[in-house]
């Protein structure tokens, strides 16, 4: 037990000594280090435009929810007008006002709704080229617009429309198998004592 004091003590000393010989910081730190910078403090963290850019994403993701049903003209025309006036509206926006991340979340998201419209184009003029292969799109189409927004069904009018959808998947169908037929059963059918051109470009012989 004596032991134990002794070192207590003399650690004590120890400790005692060393906080003697080294000065209390906060007597050398300067007055301004307790003041922060305020200017730096008062500017925005994030960008400007952060709930914009978040407003964005959110109003894309309910509209393209309900707007769903590909080939549709009417979901075409809604996600076309979004964009566009998404992008009209932003152009209001003050870009030299804004900071560093301000112009980058205006520019990337100017960017986006370029794109996005493009897209629009791409899928309208690949929806054109291949109409007549499903004549079928703009029926269905319709029909589906009209159980989402819940409009009533006249039962003989959707039966009726369904058989056209079928006759024309039919034509398109045989059209299909025509062209893809092998071009020796196609020429199977031609009459067998039909010219061929090279025999009628042929001269006579002379005797």
């Amino acid at each position: 037990m004596p032991h134990l004091v002794l070192r207590f003590t003399l650690l004590a000393g120890a400790l005692s000594s060393v906080l003697a010989t080294e000065p209390n910081p906060a007597t050398t730190r300067a007055t301004t280090d307790y003041v922060p910078d305020v200017a730096a403090l008062a500017a925005p963290a994030s960008s400007e435009l952060g709930e914009l850019v978040e407003r964005f994403s959110a109003d894309r993701r309910e509209i393209e929810r309900f707007y769903a049903v590909p080939g549709s003209a009417t979901d075409t025309k809604r996600l076309r007008e979004f964009y566009q006036i998404w992008l009209a509206r932003l152009q209001t926006v003050d870009f030299e006002k804004l900071a560093v991340e301000g112009r980058i979340d205006a520019t990337l998201l100017r960017t986006r709704l370029k794109h996005e419209l493009r897209l629009l184009d791409r899928d309208a003029a690949r929806t054109k080229e291949m109409a007549p292969l499903v004549p079928f799109t703009d029926p269905i189409a319709q029909l589906q617009d009209t159980r989402r927004l819940l409009k009533p069904v006249e039962p003989r009018n959707a039966a009726a429309a369904l058989a056209e959808m079928k006759m024309s998947l039919e034509k398109v169908r045989a059209a299909l198998d025509q062209g893809l037929r092998p071009s020796s059963a196609r020429d199977a059918k031609e009459p067998a004592n039909a010219a061929s051109p090279k025999s009628e470009l042929t001269p006579p012989r002379k005797k």
